[in-house]
């Protein structure tokens, strides 16, 4: 008798208890997936150098496959600056640019169109850029479906219908916010990175385009190392691009391109004479002095002799005038008095771009290199 006076729960409202039980759980474990998944993709993120190592050599290995640049194709990382477009005034044998035009970026046209070897370059140089992409992309997916869900339940509870379920609803929603925010950020610095590495790549193209012309002793071993070189019969100069200065290409240098007024540049091939030609070869250092604003070489100097040393190059060919004259802006913006002061670019071995330094000092410079050989540290990779 008493048991039937007990309120016994109808079958509907369990259903329905068990269905919202259900419901909690499944969000919970939604929740909890996109954060591991989350934190999973951020140390990835963190260990992709060192992932990316294994496989840069067979990523690399696409690149040499494009026609006619297994000789030129070098992995080259430089400053993150676009050159400009300026007409070029640079005199001398030009025909190293036309090797490359058809393969690398112009970014005088537009600096968000890059070649198919700029890309592909960029993929070997982070491999799972697009698996990042994928990734970020079906979780950030995955979030805007799930807000969308909470969204139209809040959306429902407030005009009076599963109005058990509105504290749930906007739990969901706020981790379903913080996912997708996260998330976007993540695509979003990706992305950033892409285009940065893209840009430095686009600009270690312009860099190894542009030429220079030499003592023949010094450089002959480069021109004929590589295709874009030439050596002028009878004289006793060479032309060269930069690119062929690179280690394992005849002649393993490092370029320090020396940009300022004219009598900055003077005073810099002063120093480089005093320092003797005997102490830039052994530290593999040469020397290309640039002239602003002309952004030309450094020919009317009362002292000639300043321009025939050993290892003294000077621009013979390519866009050295747009290249250098964004680089002085740039510097203009840090602000450098590019020509009282001078800044120089230095060119490690590998093509890339080691450091840019205000002002000019090559006896720190050769100092730095003594230093490092003296401690028994290695020289060939600076």
């Amino acid at each position: 008798m008493l048991s039937h006076l007990i309120k016994r729960p109808s079958s509907s409202s369990s259903c329905h208890h068990h269905q919202k039980q259900q419901h909690g759980r499944c969000q919970k474990k939604n929740a909890l997936f996109l954060t591991i998944v989350t934190i999973c993709m951020l140390l990835f993120c963190k260990n992709d150098v060192t992932v990316e190592a294994f496989i840069a050599t067979n990523a690399q290995q696409r690149i040499n496959n494009i026609n006619g640049l297994t000789l030129q194709r070098r992995r080259t990382e430089t400053g993150y600056y676009v050159p400009f477009s300026s007409p070029e005034i640079m005199s001398g044998n030009s025909n190293f640019h036309d090797s490359y035009s058809k393969l690398f970026m112009s970014s005088n046209k537009n600096e968000n169109e890059y070649s198919v070897e700029i890309r592909l370059r960029e993929e070997a140089e982070s491999p799972f850029r697009k698996v990042r992409f994928l990734g970020f992309g079906a979780l950030l997916v995955g979030a805007l479906t799930s807000l969308a869900v909470s969204t139209a339940r809040i959306a429902a509870a407030l005009a009076g219908v599963n109005t058990d379920l509105m504290e749930e609803s906007v739990t969901n929603a706020v981790i379903d916010t913080a996912g997708v925010i996260v998330l976007g950020f993540l695509l979003k610095r990706d992305g950033d990175a892409q285009e940065s590495r893209l840009k430095r790549a686009a600009k270690g193209a312009e860099f190894a385009k542009l030429a220079v012309r030499g003592s023949s002793s010094l450089l002959e071993g480069a021109a004929a190392g590589t295709s874009s070189g030439s050596v002028s019969a009878g004289k006793s100069t060479t032309s060269v691009a930069l690119s062929a200065l690179r280690r394992g290409r005849g002649v393993d240098k490092r370029v320090v391109i020396a940009a300022g007024g004219k009598d900055k540049i003077s005073d810099v091939l002063k120093e480089a004479k005093a320092l003797g030609d005997d102490a830039l070869s052994v530290n593999d250092l040469v020397i290309v002095p640039v002239v602003l604003p002309q952004c030309t070489a450094p020919l009317g100097l009362d002292d000639v002799t300043l321009i025939e040393q050993e290892n003294v190059l000077l621009p013979a060919g390519g866009n050295w005038r747009s290249i250098i004259a964004d680089e002085a802006e740039d510097a203009r913006k840090q602000g450098v008095d590019v020509e009282k002061e001078g800044f120089c670019i230095v060119l490690k071995k590998n093509g890339r771009v080691g450091q840019r330094t205000r002002g000019i000092f090559l006896d720190r410079m050769c100092g730095e290199v003594t230093e490092r050989r003296e401690a028994g540290m290695d020289v060939k990779n600076i």
